[in-house]
């Protein structure tokens, strides 16, 4: 039966467009509507229903890896958790919830697996586990561990297994994902701006007391500027790879003034590193190098002269409030990194758990806002360890097979992992979506490296 709708004319066409390079845009629209709208429950309903759909019927899951990366776009709610938990949201899942379910256990026994080696399964696996025994014997081990243990094994090996298992090794999956990451920093960076129309007056300070407000439903302004600044190098990768990639560096401008406005000195860093390095790398390699060394060129101009113009204006001191007053001071992260030391000395060999710091120092930040002293303090030696471990493995990764394109798409990983030492980045699922979906497709990309090289040795051979 399943043949026979999949053979449908309409269930085709409709499966031809999802394959398409047009659908991620179109589903980054999708998702700024939803999210423009305050919709989210029903962009959940819908982005699902589309993931279900891909399970059900094409040929190949990659549609669906576009849809996981782009439906938490839709998130508008702040910190009202009520809000997904109200008599409609649990009427979503329990409807929609296992059709989304049924279509992944119907992929699993109704097509072809692709064989994948599932190289770093088993890190994945240990600093999942970690995850879940951290604290275990301490005073301060609560449900919000599990809670928290389980968000995040979802993202980071959930992710990992349902793709590695069902999305097939094609020759252009790394610029697939570029683009994905591309569309989801435009729609960020026009989510940033759709917050500052809603709720910015004219004239009021751009201080850390407008920082502070800076919420966009599914993350906070440290952590949308950061996201960000993670996605920076897929464009780059686009920049390099395509023949028009120079068209691109509208997405860099955009995105960059938007990491900028989200007032996040560390994403500000981090994005300027990625954006200097990726012009300076696309000036001298790849696609259109006059045209990459004209456009940086004339970005570094313009930037100049409206550096110049605001200050003639008067409005240069106005637009660096925040960063002028809050310079190099820590934001009170050396306290929280002393107070979770100490925490790490009541049980150092499996930590306390996650819920710890807020037992201990109530209205505090939940999180230590560095991954390191995070799994340090949460889950002791053995899980910084174990994390460890995987963080050796994607090392290996990238060294065994060394390829300057799985570079580029790969420092969206580096700059992630790098955001997360001052920041709770590596702990928030959206993040872990996308960690596990590049780790994949930079590693099957690597495998279909080598299936070419046997195929062109056999025939050599011949």
């Amino acid at each position: 039966m399943l043949e026979k709708i999949r053979n449908n004319k309409t269930v085709a066409a409709i499966c031809a467009f999802l394959d398409s390079p047009l659908f991620p845009a179109v589903l980054g629209a999708a998702a700024l509507l939803f999210y423009i709208l305050a919709l989210p429950m029903l962009g959940l309903v819908a982005f699902g229903l589309v993931f279900a759909f891909v399970f059900f019927f094409c040929d190949d899951t990659r549609p669906a890896l576009a849809v996981a990366l782009l439906a938490f776009l839709t998130l508008r709610y702040k910190y009202d958790v009520g809000a997904y938990l109200s008599t409609s949201a649990i009427v979503c899942y329990c409807v929609f919830g296992p059709v989304v379910l049924a279509s992944i256990v119907v992929r699993f026994f109704a097509y072809e697996t692709p064989k994948h080696k599932h190289s770093l399964l088993f890190g994945l696996v240990l600093m999942c586990a970690a995850l879940f025994i951290g604290g275990a014997f301490s005073d301060y081990y609560r449900m919000h561990n599990i809670y928290n243990a389980l968000a995040l094994t979802g993202g980071f090996c959930g992710v990992y297994l349902l793709f590695s298992y069902t999305l097939k090794h094609r020759e252009d999956n790394l610029l697939y994902i570029a683009r994905i990451c591309t569309i989801a920093l435009c729609v960020i960076a026009v989510q940033v701006l759709d917050f500052y129309i809603r709720e910015y007056t004219m004239g009021t300070p751009l201080d850390a007391i407008w920082k502070s407000k800076i919420l966009l439903g599914w993350g906070i302004s440290n952590l949308v500027g950061e996201m960000s600044a993670m996605l920076f190098p897929a464009v780059f990768y686009l920049i390099y790879k395509e023949n028009r990639g120079y068209l691109y560096y509208l997405a860099v401008v955009v995105g960059y003034v938007a990491v900028y406005f989200t007032l996040g000195r560390n994403a500000l860093i981090c994005s300027s590193c990625v954006v200097l390095v990726g012009i300076v790398v696309n000036c001298f390699v790849g696609q259109n190098r006059k045209a990459n060394a004209c456009i940086a060129v004339t970005i570094l101009v313009v930037g100049l002269m409206v550096v110049l113009s605001l200050k003639e204006a008067g409005k240069l001191k106005f637009l660096l409030a925040f960063f002028s007053k809050a310079k190099l001071d820590d934001n009170g992260r050396f306290k929280i990194w002393k107070e979770y030391i100490e925490m790490f000395k009541e049980n150092p060999v499996l930590g306390v758990g996650f819920a710890a710091h807020r037992i201990l120092y109530p209205g505090e930040p939940l999180n230590a806002h560095n991954t390191l002293l995070q799994m340090l303090s949460s889950t002791g030696i053995v899980g910084l360890a174990l994390y460890l471990f995987h963080r050796f493995q994607t090392v290996v990764l990238f060294v065994k097979k060394p390829s300057f394109e799985r570079l580029f798409v790969g420092s969206c990983l580096i700059t992630g992992v790098i955001a997360s030492l001052l920041d709770p980045l590596f702990f928030r699922t959206y993040f872990t979506i996308y960690y596990a979906a590049l780790l994949l497709v930079i590693e099957k990309s690597s495998e279909y490296d080598d299936r070419k090289t046997n195929l062109l040795h056999q025939k050599q051979k011949k």
